[in-house]
């Protein structure tokens, strides 16, 4: 295991640099939609830096949804009742892939779950390298997988 620093940090604290390195790293991913991503990162509650040395290493956030959008993935995975005990969800877990296999997006969803003692979190993903992430995070599938609009199975984890 590499040596690597964590940082967690609200989107006011970041610098423009941090920011920019936090979108590139999330897109070069390839799991979430471009458009907008930089908004929906400002909007993020906690981002999470893990560097080693001056390199970053991996990424990811506690985002804060609309309620809306929350209500709308409870009930997609059938359980619309559970929608009200989850504020914020964990996402953006992208480790650049020179430092992957290394438990760092396993030690950065700990470090932003511990900078919320208490609160329940979500998360919604649709790879399977992320659903064995989250189990072994402590994460639960939840409910019914369902299908998105590109046609891809998507699960709810909640912890």
């Amino acid at each position: 295991m590499t040596n690597h620093q964590i940082s967690v940090l609200t989107p006011a604290e970041c610098s423009a640099a941090q920011l920019r390195q936090f979108h590139e790293l999330v897109i070069s991913g390839g799991q979430v939609q471009a458009d907008g991503l930089v908004e929906r990162i400002a909007s993020a509650a906690l981002l999470a830096f893990a560097y080693s040395g001056e390199e970053l290493a991996g990424v990811a956030s506690v985002k804060q949804q609309k309620r809306n959008y929350v209500t709308g993935v409870f009930l997609k995975a059938k359980v619309p009742r559970l929608a009200e005990k989850y504020l914020f969800e964990i996402g953006y877990a992208v480790t650049h892939e020179n430092f992957r296999r290394r438990g760092i997006s396993r030690e950065l969803i700990g470090a932003l779950i511990s900078h919320k003692p208490g609160t329940q979190f979500y998360a919604t993903t649709k790879n399977d390298g992320m659903r064995d992430l989250l189990t072994r995070s402590g994460f639960k599938k939840t409910g019914n997988s369902w299908l998105n609009v590109n046609e891809e199975t998507l699960d709810l984890y909640t912890n």
